[in-house]
């Protein structure tokens, strides 16, 4: 899972509902002023029993997950519209460059 952001949201009660049991997290920022840091999101998310890592560019943490992740892994990207958004345009960019293989 990559999650970013905005810090005028609810945090707590978004990172409550990452308790997926066998979930790696990457907290990523949002391309925008309003992001929170994702080393805070990491502190408030404190849980010990999941795996967390700290990526501040958000194709930077795509990348990483797909690296961890197995062929028949799942990458979902939630939290803020400002970080769903440019990833699905790089995952756009990487289909038109597999078809062109």
């Amino acid at each position: 899972l990559i999650f970013g952001v905005l810090s005028d949201k609810d945090i707590p009660m978004m990172l409550s509902m990452l308790t997926i049991e066998g979930i790696k997290i990457i907290f990523t920022k949002p391309d925008n002023e309003r992001a929170e840091d994702p080393c805070k999101l990491k502190k408030i998310f404190s849980r010990r029993d999941f795996s967390v890592d700290v990526i501040n560019a958000p194709v930077k943490a795509f990348k990483k997950a797909m690296e961890k992740s197995s062929s028949e892994g799942l990458i979902c990207v939630a939290g803020s519209i400002y970080l769903v958004v440019p990833l699905l345009n790089y995952v756009d960019i990487l289909k038109k460059k597999r078809s062109r293989i």
